[in-house]
């Protein structure tokens, strides 16, 4: 049986992930007219939101990280 994935580490791929979602179509963005293919679809508002929702999606899980540190609870507790 594998072991699950700690919080830590899907909330840090969801990061990565989201920051690199947000990096590509900022720059598709910006590219879009350079190469004459009009307006992107996207605005830059739509892109951040995405890529906050990716990492809300994703990590729901990230909040019980704080949680714990609000309430204490070690990890050796479980």
């Amino acid at each position: 049986m594998k072991k699950k994935k700690k919080a830590k580490d899907q909330s840090r791929r969801a990061i990565i992930a989201a920051s690199i979602w947000v990096f590509i179509h900022s720059i598709i963005k910006a590219l879009f007219p350079m190469l004459g293919f009009g307006e992107y679809g996207l605005s830059m508002k739509e892109i951040v939101e995405s890529g906050a929702f990716i990492i809300i999606g994703w990590a729901p899980v990230y909040g019980s990280i704080w949680l714990d540190k609000v309430f204490g609870r070690k990890e050796d507790e479980k």
